[in-house]
């Protein structure tokens, strides 16, 4: 693979050798994550119920039933589940309950978890764009997602969105690794464990969304980017989905049995199909249009290389595979989100990351000479704070 054959140590910036880099990137993420996690409450909707539905799954020794305010009865017959949290799986109150029982019962705890996922996912785009393009070009990928405005927000809140992209983009590395090998890989090797552990991993944080992004990837790749043969026999697929649905059953079918069936009914039912068909608050849908307009608030302020970002084509409108590949994973989200009736800035998060990784696959380069679209961006952002 291009940058695989060039050593880490090899580079002559000193930020670019041996563990320098993963050590910036963790320092980094701390100092944009962590000032002010653990003082202010918490807010919305969202995160009173995760902490709440973790602290109580603690005190009933609960390891597969989150509840909230301890609504959720069986009778043996019927269930009543007035406040009930069966939209999201289980992974992120796990994953609290670790911190709550390090750290205790407080704000920092509950959201401490998602700038952890924050970092390890700098980390995991760090690794990916070293080995597609060079380490200059993964670190500043890396940092570059550390510092945009979504992650920011996201990446201190207690909800389940950091696990999720983790998950993506843990999944993609081992895709990438596996497609863009120059030598067939052993079945079963390293990088399939990491695409499913990836898979499995985000699936259980957040539900099926992170196995719809791999797949439109690589279709969009296949059929209109790249437009030739992908080996893609090389992911295992029925193996893969085999590997994926046991682990992701090791909770579900526990789950669905002592629910009756109702953590795939609102899960999936009312989390997915009907959010898909009804407009969040009554709010107007504007199918596409509204993401091509948040992603340049939620990327700040990195939107404002936007042009840059998006690699040339050869003739004919053909990208390189390479590209092909992180152009779907960039784009996959915006299509499945983009005529979906609940229209939320976040949704289209888990492409961010190759987004980052195309905006610096040069480095620094990129930004030498931003041209008008980033004075553009500029101003659109100062003129309305200023006035």
């Amino acid at each position: 693979m291009p940058g695989s054959s060039s050593p880490i140590e090899a580079s002559p910036e000193w930020y670019l050798r041996g563990w320098h880099p993963r050590a910036i990137l963790v320092l980094l993420g701390l100092a944009m994550l962590l000032p002010g996690t653990g003082v202010l409450p918490l807010m919305d909707r969202d995160e009173p119920r995760f902490a709440q539905a973790t602290w109580e799954m603690i005190e009933r020794h609960d390891w597969f039933i989150p509840t909230f305010n301890f609504e959720y009865k069986e009778d043996g017959k019927t269930l009543t589940d007035k406040s009930y949290r069966f939209d999201k799986p289980v992974l992120s109150y796990w994953w609290m309950r670790l911190h709550d029982w390090i750290l205790g019962k407080t704000e920092l705890a509950s959201r401490l978890h998602s700038v952890v996922a924050a970092i390890l996912t700098a980390l995991v785009i760090f690794e990916i764009g070293r080995t597609l393009y060079s380490p200059q070009s993964g670190f500043f990928s890396a940092a570059a997602w550390l510092t945009c405005l979504q992650v920011l927000i996201h990446g201190r809140l207690c909800v389940a969105d950091m696990p999720m992209l983790l998950g993506v983009t843990v999944a993609f590395w081992g895709m990438l690794r596996l497609l863009e090998s120059e030598d067939e890989p052993a079945a079963w090797g390293p990088w399939f464990w990491v695409l499913a552990g990836g898979l499995a991993f985000g699936f259980l944080a957040k539900g099926p969304i992170v196995l719809a992004v791999p797949v439109v990837a690589v279709l969009l790749a296949r059929f209109a980017l790249f437009r030739e043969a992908i080996a893609w026999r090389r992911l295992q697929p029925v193996s893969l989905l085999i590997v994926v649905l046991f682990a992701i059953g090791l909770w579900g079918i526990p789950a669905l049995v002592i629910t009756h069936g109702r953590f795939w009914e609102v899960g999936m039912g009312d989390n997915v199909v009907k959010r898909g068909m009804e407009s969040f608050n009554g709010r107007v849908q504007i199918p596409v249009i509204y993401y091509l307009f948040t992603a340049g608030l939620s990327l700040l302020p990195w939107s404002a290389f936007y042009l840059v970002a998006w690699p040339r084509p050869a003739a004919g409108w053909k990208w390189t595979r390479k590209e092909a590949l992180l152009l779907g994973w960039c784009l996959g989200p915006l299509i499945i989100f983009g005529f979906y009736a609940t229209q939320l800035p976040h949704y289209i998060m888990p492409g961010f990351p190759a987004f980052f990784l195309l905006l610096c696959r040069r480095g620094t380069s990129a930004f030498v000479r931003p041209g008008i679209w980033f004075w553009i961006c500029v101003l659109s952002v100062a003129l309305p704070a200023m006035f």
